[in-house]
Parts: C-alpha cells; structure tokens; sequence
C-alpha cells in the first residue's frame, strides 16, 4: 500500500513540475465598455527574476451586461507604462504600448452570453509586463457595448532574443486629408539610438483605415500600400488589407461584415506585422525609421483616417543558431479564430518560423 502512495504522490509532484512552468494572470475580467473611453485596471505580473520563452494575451471579447452593440467599433488593449521620467509639469511621463486590437462585431444578431477569444504572442513587451501594471481597454464604440477579460500567460523558458528596449515610432490615430499633409505632419522620420548592447532590431506596425464617404474609396475601402524606410531606403513594402473578410468565424452578421477592408473585418484582429531591420543599423549609432504611405486622393464630407501603433524594439544576439517555432496549428484547432476551418480529419495545418540565427 504504501508502495502504491509514493508512486501516486511522485506523480502528482512530476505533474505539477510539468505545468508550473506557466503563470496566468487575468487583468480585467468581463470588463463592460458600454461608451467611447478608457477602462484602466491594475494588477499584478510576474516580476524579471525568471525568463520567459513566450507570454501571450487572450483577448475574450463578450457582449456587455446589456448586450452586443450593433455596430463595429475599434477595441485597443494597452499597457501604460511608468518611465519614471518627469514633464514640464512634473507629472511622471506614462507611455502607452498597444498589446492587441480587434473590432467589434455587427452584434445585433448575437446571444447576451456570446464571447470570442483572441490570441496574441506579446513576448517582445516584455520588459514593460513587470510587477505592478495598468492595463487599458479602449473602446471607440457611441453604444452599449461589449466586454473585455484579458487573460496574461507567461510560459517559462529562454526567449529567442533578450530585448534590449522598445519604444514607439507612431502612435494615435491620424487624418488624412492630402498625401503631402500625411506625410508632412503624421508620419515624419524618426530618429532613434541603438543600444551598444543591440544587435538585432525590428520594427512592429499595426494600421487600419475607417472611414468612407457614401460611394468614396477612402481609408476603410481603400486598398493600399506603405513603405517601411531605414535611414531613407526603402526595406519593406506592406498591402494593408485584409482580403479574408467573409471567411469571418463571426457569422452571420448585419451590416457589411462580408466586405475585405483595409486590414481589419468586423469582430476579427487587425494585423500587426513585423520588420527586420537588423541588416540596417549599427550599435551605438542612431538610426532613422520612416513610413510612407501610398499617396491616394478623395473627395466628399467625411475625413478618412488611421490609427497606427508603431514600435522599434531592440534585441541581444540571438539565444539559438538551429531552432524551429511552431507559431500556431490553424487545423485542427479549438480556437474561437479557426471555427470557420474547424473541426477536419485530415489534411492540418501548422504556421511556423525560424526561431533561431541560422536560415
């Protein structure tokens, strides 16, 4: 008998060492957003003494205590960093870092106790997901309204790069009355320092277009470009659109939720992509960092614009030469993202990346 307990015992500890690698912390928890502002909470994450591999946020979006809004409003999660810097006032200077964005759903046709989860990799804001953090949930929405329960997973590990730092290149939204204006007065160069402990760089941009004048293509409806310039040399080349709208988990909707729009479909994620610089910069030397968007011209009575999050994060040598990342299996998949894929019997489908130096 006691034979049978130790070995029943040993494997209740070997359980636990297998899955306390990983910490969940939950920030907001059915959170309403029921008008146009900002819902700030506290808590608590883990502190820099362990490394983590991958943190990531899941975004559950339900409908608030009185129901879905018919309408498909921007939703930003944000982390508002303390710099411990001071402004002319002497108020301490606090940077908000957009971890996720999704759009509401036409929500008119759905259940009070309908939720949706999104999942995002936030590794790289790592070093600002310490101790004691505020999180924001921004809701863009003129009506009641949908909720928002964020929960922190921290998974313990070495990361595939350390980060140096992040910090942001454009953040807001932006209207765009002409080409020269944008350019001009929105999305001006900037410059920046690398780190003598930097190596390795990478820019990270997240746009979506709103806005449309009856039959005008303008922003929400306009399919274009941006261009990614390092110290004036065009690196990257971006279409900002999201051509899979009616292939939305989200379905069936009101409204025009089966039309693609520039880089976002109602209810579903705007895509962040990333950018390697690091063939462009120098440790200890500064570095210029530009987008430009594709100049178009309209017409009408409703201005388009854009809200763009943009960082530079700065990063150690990588940690591995040969390694591999499964980033996400899409098929077969329990998530809320991939029902429209899902469930299948064959034929899976799995997204992966180089996680390490060597190609």
């Amino acid at each position: 008998m006691k034979k049978i307990y130790f070995i029943l015992l040993l494997f209740i500890f070997t359980t636990n060492a297998f899955s306390s690698d990983t910490t969940t912390v939950r920030i907001h928890d059915h959170t309403d957003m029921t008008w146009y502002g900002n819902y700030d909470a506290w808590g608590l994450l883990p502190d820099s003494s362990l490394n983590y591999r991958k943190i990531y946020l899941h975004y559950t979006m339900g409908c608030a205590t009185g129901g879905c809004s018919d309408w498909d409003y921007t939703t930003q999660i944000f982390v508002r960093h303390r710099t411990g810097e001071l402004d002319t006032a002497f108020n301490e200077i606090i940077e908000n870092y957009e971890l996720a964005r999704v759009i509401t759903p036409y929500g008119s046709s759905l259940a009070n106790n309908w939720q949706f989860t999104t999942t995002f990799d936030i590794t790289d804001f790592v070093q600002i997901l310490r101790d004691s953090v505020e999180i924001r949930c921004h809701y863009s929405g003129w009506s009641s309204g949908f909720s928002a329960t964020l929960d922190f997973e921290f998974i313990e590990g070495t990361p595939a790069r350390d980060v140096v730092k992040v910090e942001n290149i454009y953040s807001g939204g932006y209207n765009y009355t002409t080409s020269a204006d944008f350019e001009a007065n929105n999305l001006i160069p900037k410059k920046f320092l690398i780190d003598q402990n930097s190596t390795g760089a990478m820019v990270k941009m997240a746009t979506t277009g709103h806005g449309f004048d009856n039959n005008q293509s303008a922003a929400e409806f306009k399919p274009i470009n941006y261009f990614v310039k390092i110290d004036g040399t065009q690196t990257h080349t971006q279409y900002n659109w999201d051509a899979n709208c009616g292939e939305n988990p989200i379905y069936p909707q009101g409204g025009t939720w089966i039309y693609d729009r520039a880089n976002w479909c109602p209810g579903t994620r705007a895509q962040a992509f990333d950018y390697e610089i690091t063939p462009h910069i120098t440790s200890g030397d500064s570095v210029e960092v530009n987008i430009d968007f594709q100049s178009y011209s309209w017409s009408g009575t409703q201005t388009p614009s854009y809200i763009i999050e943009c960082q530079l994060f700065q990063y150690e040598d990588p940690n591995f030469v040969n390694s591999a990342e499964i980033i996400d299996i899409i098929k077969p998949s329990l998530k809320d993202e991939y029902s429209r894929k899902n469930p299948i019997c064959g034929n899976p489908l799995i997204k992966i990346r180089n996680y390490g130096s060597a190609p």
